[in-house]
């Protein structure tokens, strides 16, 4: 049976007590920032390497619009943890440092980035980073999130490098933010892609269209 969009990152991400220590951790660090992330279910990959706390991530999503071609999410590193070597095939992405001191590689150039800096990665250039000398929050604004458009250089992720995970479905702030207050209550979705679902269950069961997440929710009649 396929897998629907919502379960995309399942086999990348760490699960358990273990994520739910991380998320802990990391909520704890942004109250001492005094920050708040998006209200989305944030995802932690450890790109099927199974060394999160060195290879991974905290990817808190605000927007991933398909249709009107823009995404944008926040990327929480515990110190010394690394985002792999990778790079698009259609990407256009642009990373702003919200905290903290990230090790930036892109292409054969390394630099450091502090808290305001702001780099645009062209598309087809290689590129990895890091925290250093703690936690770092990035802001990243690109287009959007497509399968098969990361490409790594260790062969060990996805397949041969390339990831073969599904697009991260498109959704807004706000329609998590309505998601959220109402958790398990069957909702109906209205859009014009013949692929639309009828009361699924909000948490982590959301099937997804192919126009993304719906925008306009209303109790089924």
């Amino acid at each position: 049976m396929p897998r629907t969009d919502a379960e995309w990152t399942l086999d990348f991400e760490i699960k358990g007590a273990e994520r739910d220590a991380a998320l802990a951790n990391a909520a704890a660090i942004f109250t001492g920032w005094g920050l708040t992330m998006p209200p989305c279910e944030p995802l932690t990959p450890h790109f099927g390497l199974h060394d999160f706390y060195r290879i991974g991530e905290i990817e808190y999503w605000i927007v991933n619009d398909r249709v009107n071609n823009y995404c944008g999410k926040f990327l929480f590193m515990f110190d010394a943890q690394r985002c792999p070597l990778h790079h698009h095939k259609m990407k256009d992405e642009t990373f702003f440092i919200v905290k903290g001191v990230v090790s930036m590689t892109a292409g054969d150039k390394t630099f450091s980035m502090k808290e305001g800096d702001v780099f645009k990665m062209l598309t087809g250039t290689d590129h990895t980073f890091a925290a250093v000398g703690g936690p770092a929050l990035v802001l990243e604004v690109s287009l959007p999130s497509v399968q098969h458009d990361n490409i790594f250089a260790d062969k060990r992720i996805g397949k041969d490098g390339v990831d073969l995970r599904h697009a991260r479905p498109a959704f807004s702030v706000s329609t998590c933010s309505a998601m959220k207050v109402m958790a398990a209550m069957p909702l109906r979705r209205q859009c014009a892609s013949s692929s639309c679902w009828t009361s699924a269950l909000v948490p982590r069961t959301w099937k997804w269209g192919t126009s993304g997440f719906p925008t306009r929710l209303r109790w089924p009649a």
